[in-house]
């Protein structure tokens, strides 16, 4: 017998700003988080949506929730959100000019 061992790299999920939760193969998980992966095999990426914050993008240019295939080296993906506009801070800042 011939033990086959699959390829395996690690995956790190990460958001900006960070703490912040991303779903994998629909599986919530707060950042940052890594995992190990089979390469080659199809993962699903998510950004979970915070209360209050807007998803902006990943870091691979895919959509909110898209997927990958697992790359042949280790790979960081990195969920970018808006945060919630702070209490009492204008929406729509003027210059006024005296």
């Amino acid at each position: 017998y011939v033990d086959v061992l699959p390829n395996t790299v690690t995956l790190t999920l990460s958001t900006v700003p960070a703490g912040l939760q991303v779903t994998l193969d629909g599986q919530a998980m707060t950042t940052p988080s890594s995992v190990v992966s089979v390469v080659g095999v199809v993962r699903t990426l998510g950004g979970a949506m915070p209360p209050g914050y807007t998803f902006v993008s990943w870091s691979d240019g895919g959509a909110a929730t898209h997927t990958i295939t697992t790359p042949a080296i280790n790979s960081t993906y990195t969920a970018t959100y808006q945060p919630p506009p702070q209490l009492g801070a204008p929406r729509n800042p003027r210059v006024v000019v005296p």
